[in-house]
């Protein structure tokens, strides 16, 4: 037989929103930090022939984090679906500014700090999405 460990669903709810929030906090703080990147990027002389996809990558980073402050309204309110649903829309976003980059069309320049930070709004992306998804199950 084996153990089974029962927690009472508060306990449960309210670590597991703060996790989120935490992980919602770091991608809207890699969203700025993006944009921000994109942004001088294509004002930087050198890359003139990419600038198109670094001001197409600037909006999605905004639009981005648009969707991350309305995933954190949604979860703090306990609407777990709709927050879910805001978390997606930003992932979206944020592959959307990847796809400028990797389109022929738009072969442009991406600094490995800013290749790595995509990769790292995927993977807190993937672990905020799932916590919200149990968190929108157990309620």
């Amino acid at each position: 037989m084996q153990a089974v460990c029962r927690i009472r669903q508060p306990f449960v709810e309210t670590y597991s929103v703060g996790i989120a929030n935490i992980i919602i906090d770091c991608l809207i703080s890699h969203s700025s930090y993006l944009a921000s990147n994109m942004s001088i990027l294509a004002s930087n002389p050198e890359y003139s022939t990419a600038k198109p996809a670094y001001e197409h990558c600037f909006l999605h980073c905004s639009d981005a984090k648009k969707a991350l402050n309305s995933a954190a309204a949604g979860l703090n309110n306990g609407v777990y679906d709709f927050a879910q649903l805001s978390l997606r829309e930003s992932a979206i976003d944020q592959s959307a500014c990847r796809y400028e980059f990797m389109s022929s069309k738009n072969m442009a320049y991406v600094p490995e700090n800013v290749e790595f930070d995509l990769k790292v709004f995927d993977v807190l992306s993937e672990a905020a999405y799932m916590i919200i998804g149990k968190l929108a199950v157990i309620n």
